[in-house]
């Protein structure tokens, strides 16, 4: 079977919804790549920056002072807790640049980077259809909006592998 690659390019796409954009990390300027097998395996990387959103707002009304840095940058390890955080360093301004990738087998579980409110990406298998689905999360334009006004261009690259045959895609 051939291998098929979908590459999409996202200008201010994936993030929270509305009420999540106040609270959670959002990817911003990544690479990102998803190869999933048919027997199920997958490897998931992600490289580039997550902008904590509600820190993101204050930074850009310049609102931001030494002690909410400092307690920013403590966020680093909060991130590398998770060991699937190769590394975690903040920048400034509620960034951190990050290089995360975690493996497995979705016929085990889901999969969601970063977690199921801010999904940039989620992977699970439909075992009725015996099929692997991944899916994004859409925002709405009024989100958009808000992140734009808080400095957050969420752009990046998301590519997909797989060794399976694609039955749908909107990529």
């Amino acid at each position: 079977m051939r291998k098929i690659v979908f590459a999409v390019r996202f200008h201010i796409l994936f993030a929270a919804g509305l009420s999540l954009f106040a609270g959670c990390y959002v990817p911003e300027n990544f690479s990102a790549n998803a190869d999933v097998r048919s027997d199920g395996s997958y490897r998931f990387e992600y490289t580039g920056d997550l902008v904590f959103a509600l820190a993101a707002q204050a930074a850009a009304k310049g609102k931001l002072s030494a002690s909410d840095e400092a307690k920013l940058k403590s966020g680093e390890s909060e991130l590398l807790k998770d060991k699937r955080f190769l590394s975690a360093k903040y920048t400034g301004k509620a960034r951190y640049a990050v290089h995360y990738i975690s493996e497995g087998n979705i016929k085990n579980g889901s999969f969601e980077f970063l977690s199921e409110r801010t999904r940039l990406i989620k992977i699970s298998y439909d075992k009725a259809f015996d099929q692997v689905l991944i899916s994004g999360t859409a925002v709405d334009q009024k989100t958009l909006d808000r992140m734009k006004e808080a400095g957050v261009a969420c752009a990046g690259e998301l590519v997909v592998t797989t060794d399976s045959k694609v039955v749908e895609t909107n990529g």
